[in-house]
């Protein structure tokens, strides 16, 4: 019986170890090495030079695989992903009814559900690997938080209008490296704003990477034209050098871009296209404000004017009232009817964005209009001597900002400056203007403007709080409570009556303003 057993066992070990099939496959290689395969009895560990050669060919082949392994996970998300808000909306929603498209928008997703590899079946965003980039600096996961996390609406005064023009956003960024680089910074830093994430190491890569990019092909630009691609991905990073303290990286951004802009046939040249034209002239217009300059860019008048006299309301008995006070005030009839007829389109736009219906569509070409009137307005010259003019300049500044955060809602707009209450933020277009209001009232009489024009000086120190940074809203809370006992106003229901024929809408009243209103001390304010 045991000899049986022997006898098996040795015939197993001559089927599993066989040397002259060992011998031939000695010149077998695989990749990055070439492996010698050593011939053993089976009866124990290969001594000597036979085991060292084997041991050695192991650990080969163990720090290759490591090696392999690195280089795939350097492809994936990192862990320390930033740790979004997530919407409870729908999870409450669930029992009673199936979510709408329009519920789902603006869910930020939770870092714990991203699980973004680079295979078919576990990449969400790019399963087949065809970035035109390499996966450093986050781009699926700022990808992904764009479709999902950020609000495309339909405004009056928005780059972007619906869930398709947001698509052609995304679709043009991924057709350029240059362009990507600089959309994926734009959009990070716009989640750093609206949600306190830390992309910032993200935003400092790809700005670098596309300022390479762009700056290699405008050494080469004699043997290669300048594409609009190029000069849309230095729009982007114009866009991100505006929200930042220092305007010196905007400066050159916006130097760079009017030179690319201008030496491809100038602004008319991107009219072929219209996402570049109207994001660069908004891009223009923003930067304007910010910089308190005129644009860089010439306004492309439409072949009409929306809307024309016919679709505006007449003049409002106060209205009436402050072309002749203006008039008679500044010496400048001109200007003082230039100054009526934009507030009575703001009027117009207030009645169209709060209509119940959206019959009425605003051509997206008068949003460039509307600014460009008002940024020439705000830079009419002022003379010592007479500080009246004053007024056309405080008026334009306060609607400027109003305007772009009343109706420019674009990537989430008003969201990036609803958190200034909470935690300190950079400042951005709408803020600098604020500020200019306030060194401006600092510079002259402001109970002599109260004075003269009380409606429309109650209305800039309103604006001119709602959109200031953290710790200057208290400047203008003051001022406006002071004016408004001046006036007898005490409440909500007094400030309406008074702003009504110049520029109210229910829009103040907004929760993101409560802190505002009860530093003023009214009654009844956000209630």
């Amino acid at each position: 019986m045991v000899k049986t057993i022997l006898d098996q066992t040795k015939q197993c070990r001559n089927h599993i170890v066989d040397v002259e099939e060992i011998q031939d496959m000695r010149n077998v290689t695989a990749p990055g090495f070439t492996l010698e395969f050593v011939a053993e009895s089976g009866l124990s560990k290969a001594k000597g030079e036979a085991g060292r050669l084997v041991r050695s060919h192991a650990a080969r082949a163990r720090q290759h695989g490591r090696i392999r392994n690195r280089d795939l996970v350097s492809k994936r998300v990192p862990s320390q992903l930033p740790f979004l808000r997530p919407d409870t909306r729908l999870e409450r929603r669930q029992e009673s009814s199936t979510p709408t498209p329009h519920e789902t928008r603006g869910t930020i997703m939770r870092k714990n559900t991203l699980k973004l590899y680079t295979s078919p079946g576990g990449n969400y965003v790019d399963p087949f690997d065809m970035l035109p980039i390499s996966g450093r600096g986050n781009p699926q996961y700022i990808i992904m938080q764009f479709q999902t996390s950020l609000i495309f609406s339909t405004c009056l005064l928005s780059p972007v209008g619906p869930d398709t023009q947001k698509r052609n956003f995304l679709a043009y960024a991924i057709s350029d490296p240059a362009l990507l680089h600089a959309w994926l910074a734009s959009i990070a830093k716009a989640l750093c704003t609206l949600c306190g994430s830390n992309l910032h190491s993200d935003i400092d890569y790809h700005v670098s990477r596309a300022i390479s990019i762009v700056n290699n092909r405008i050494a080469n630009a004699n043997h290669t034209p300048i594409t609009k691609e190029t000069i849309m991905a230095v729009t982007y990073l114009t866009n991100v050098g505006r929200q930042f303290i220092d305007p010196s990286n905007l400066q050159v951004h916006l130097n760079g871009l009017e030179a690319l802009v201008k030496s491809s046939g100038g602004v008319k040249a991107l009219v072929s296209h219209p996402l570049s034209w109207r994001f660069t002239s908004l891009i223009d217009i923003l930067c304007s404000i910010a910089m308190d300059s005129k644009p860089r860019f010439e306004y492309l008048a439409p072949p009409f004017s929306y809307p024309d006299s016919e679709h505006l309301e007449p003049l409002t008995p106060l209205a009436e009232r402050y072309k002749f006070t203006l008039s008679n005030l500044t010496r400048d009839s001109d200007t003082a009817e230039e100054l009526i007829d934009l507030h009575r389109i703001l009027r117009h736009l207030i009645a169209v964005k709060q209509s119940p219906s959206a019959v009425t569509k605003v051509p997206e070409s008068y949003r460039d209009q509307v600014l460009h009137r008002l940024l020439s307005l705000a830079q009419h010259p002022c003379p010592p001597s007479n500080e009246n003019v004053l007024l056309y300049k405080l008026f334009a500044t306060a609607a400027l900002a109003y305007t772009v955060l009343f109706f420019a809602t674009g990537i989430s707009w008003f969201r990036l400056y609803s958190y200034r209450y909470t935690t300190s933020r950079m400042p951005g277009s709408v803020a600098r203007a604020s500020s200019r209001i306030r060194a401006t009232l600092e510079t002259t009489s402001l109970s002599k403007l109260l004075l003269a024009c009380p409606e429309m000086m109650i209305w800039i120190l309103m604006i001119g709080g709602m959109t200031a940074m953290k710790g200057e809203e208290g400047w203008f809370a003051e001022r406006l409570a002071e004016a408004c006992a001046a006036q007898g106003i005490t409440g909500r229901k007094e400030l309406e009556m008074a702003l009504k024929e110049w520029l109210w809408t229910d829009w103040y009243l907004r929760d993101e303003f409560r802190e505002f209103w009860d530093v003023v001390g009214l009654r009844e304010m956000c209630s």
